[in-house]
């Protein structure tokens, strides 16, 4: 029992690592949110779908380009709720667990970014360690998303700020 413990943590270990090596590091966000989506749909056998949060803090009303799944207005009132409230939501859940999908908040440090949308096919269970793995991608998918947008912001500021020494 604890050698199959032992290798469930190492290949846990080793998909979380793919996870920081394709999406973390990849040369922009864009390419970094396809290689997210990609991997999740690759490891889990499921359709995902990505939700941003925009620049005003909502949440975007399309799915991210890259993403294989689209939400229904139904499916996307749980996102909304999801994301709302900071909680996951929908299928494998007991909040709308009629849901088809899984709807996971993109936890940053300080704020949720989006949404993971998780759609397995309709006879599929998912344990409970698939579940914490995927809560475990949201989290780091969240984070890569706001260092993204941390970045962007201090370009912006070095650039008003050089902008204003010429003046």
């Amino acid at each position: 029992l604890s050698e199959m413990a032992e290798r469930n943590r190492q290949q846990r270990t080793a998909t979380l690592y793919e996870l920081i090596h394709q999406a973390g590091l990849a040369h922009d966000l864009d390419s970094g949110l396809r290689a997210a989506i990609s991997l999740t749909e690759t490891l889990f056998g499921v359709r995902a779908g990505l939700v941003l949060r925009l620049p005003d803090h909502t949440l975007a009303a399309e799915t991210h380009p890259a993403s294989s799944y689209l939400l229904d207005e139904t499916e996307y009132k749980v996102a909304a709720w999801a994301f709302s409230h900071r909680m996951p939501a929908g299928k494998f859940t007991d909040t709308f667990s009629d849901s088809r999908a899984l709807h996971l908040p993109l936890e940053g440090g300080t704020a949720v970014m989006g949404i993971l949308s998780v759609h397995p096919s309709p006879l599929t269970t998912m344990a409970a360690a698939e579940i914490e793995l995927l809560q475990t991608f949201a989290v780091l998918i969240g984070t890569i998303i706001e260092k993204d947008e941390l970045l962007q912001g201090a370009k912006r500021a070095e650039i008003i700020e050089a902008t204003e020494r010429l003046e």
